[in-house]
């Protein structure tokens, strides 16, 4: 018991034994020095101060709870020692339980099982507090602040009881390493940022600031994730391949942002075999890289950054809303279907911004390009959509219709006369339907129209064919 009133300090000598250890006094404070051990064989009622190393030593110093336990009282746990040098420990099959209004800060490691309803805190500038070795409950808060490191390395958190993880300040980082975070909420202010580096989010609630899935990492996603804030896939555009991956059905909830920020398999979205990855209508997922997933979208999926490109590939698509490309941009949809029947729209918006069908078919809503934009087609099928705006078919390039198409723009079919056989092709009996045009732009077969075996094109009252080329 230390409960003599006044400020003062206890140092600790050699190894200490406690059978149970009462800190009444909020202005006392019990050192365990370097290399030194206090074990606790009963629970802890701290209101004052227990320091761990207090000035960093070189050795191993720790405060081991020998049986489960709980700590009370408004007091804190300070780790003052780098890595192994200030660490809290339990024994093998026991628990030690944080209850509110107590603290546990500073740097160094919690290894033990631990359950927090309290405060667990990483607050010295430029120094880590490591959660490892074993599983934790979390049903309060873990935090960074002051430009420290909260650290989770290899672990389980389990948030299912409403826990949160929180950056605060300048500097500040959460780490996640190798861990699993189960349910609860993580979040930073504006200057903090969590780095999701080969981890799992399963259920997680994602409600604000920023979250990085550095180049060579993969962050997997369990169970959908709510997300409020700004997930970026490779922030840097390192060399390797970096992946935000879905092992479940799932949806990206909430009014946040995914940014992809590396070219190709740089930066990637993907599903495990045969799970969907669906947007949702208030998110958005933008940037440049590559949607591989399974994919349904009902928000909003936007290439913007000039001159790159965002890649719809390996996966069939649903888009139920827009898919875009803006600012200079390109969107290529290669090798798949996309499924508009719901009413989607395939958009280039803006000059030098365009969207490519290569090897694409897609089924119903609209193809568009506008204010400058370009649209064109590489052996692309269209089935009942409609069109607005300029689309390409560029030489020894083919474009299928089925079921019509509303056209309501120019299609202009091998529009700089390239010297081989370019066309556009109905699959079954169909119209041009729509106030637009088709233009042939190329002598011969080089720009045709044709049509299938005992099938009819038919052009309606209100569309125009004209150029030079060849109708068969």
């Amino acid at each position: 018991l230390l409960g003599l009133s006044g400020a003062y300090t206890v140092t600790s000598g050699g190894t200490m034994d406690c059978r149970a250890l009462m800190i009444s006094n909020p202005d006392a404070v019990l050192h365990i020095d370097s290399s030194r051990t206090l074990n606790l064989y009963n629970n802890l009622d701290n209101d004052g101060t227990i320091i761990v190393n207090p000035f960093n030593g070189g050795n191993a110093t720790q405060f081991d709870f020998e049986s489960s336990a709980v700590i009370t009282g408004s007091g804190e746990i300070r780790l003052g020692g780098s890595g192994t040098r200030a660490r809290i420990r339990t024994g093998v099959g026991d628990v030690v339980t944080q209850s509110a209004g107590h603290s546990i800060r500073g740097f160094g490691q919690v290894e033990g099982v631990l359950i927090n309803n309290g405060l667990v805190e990483a607050d010295v500038t430029g120094q880590i507090l490591n959660l490892n070795t074993a599983p934790k409950t979390n049903n309060a808060l873990f935090q960074a602040s002051n430009g420290a490191v909260l650290k989770v390395s290899s672990i389980i958190i389990d948030q299912g009881g409403g826990g949160s993880q929180s950056v605060v300040g300048a500097g500040s980082l959460l780490d996640l390493s190798g861990s699993t975070i189960i349910g609860g909420t993580m979040s930073t202010d504006a200057d903090g940022l969590i780095n999701a580096d080969n981890c799992t989010l399963d259920g997680v609630n994602f409600s604000g600031g920023n979250l990085e899935v550095r180049s060579a990492r993969t962050l997997n996603i369990y169970n959908s994730i709510t997300n409020d804030g700004v997930m970026t896939v490779n922030p840097t555009n390192g060399g390797s391949a970096t992946q935000l991956d879905f092992e479940t059905d799932g949806s990206f909830l909430g009014s946040g942002e995914v940014v992809l920020a590396g070219a190709g398999t740089r930066a990637r979205l993907r599903t495990g075999d045969g799970f969907t990855m669906t947007n949702s209508a208030t998110h958005t997922i933008h940037g440049f890289g590559q949607i591989e997933s399974l994919f349904v979208n009902d928000g909003l999926v936007s290439a913007d950054i000039p001159a790159q490109t965002l890649t719809l590939n390996a996966n069939d698509k649903v888009n139920n809303a827009t898919m875009q490309s803006i600012s200079g941009a390109i969107l290529n949809v290669v090798g798949i279907s996309v499924d508009q029947t719901g009413g989607g729209e395939l958009v280039a918006d803006g000059v030098g911004s365009k969207l490519l069908l290569t090897n694409a078919t897609v089924f119903g809503g609209t193809v568009i390009s506008r204010n400058g934009a370009s649209a064109s087609v590489t052996t692309a099928t269209l089935h009942g959509v409609t069109h607005e705006g300029l689309l390409d078919i560029p030489s020894a390039r083919t474009l299928n219709v089925f079921d019509s198409i509303t056209n309501n723009g120019v299609i202009t079919i091998n529009p700089i006369n390239g010297g081989s056989a370019t066309q556009l092709d109905f699959e079954n009996d169909g119209s041009f339907l729509g106030s637009g045009e088709v233009v042939l732009g190329g002598s011969g077969s080089r720009a045709r129209l044709r049509t299938a075996p005992g099938v009819t094109m038919t052009n309606t009252p209100t569309h125009t064919i004209h150029g030079f080329g060849t109708i068969e």
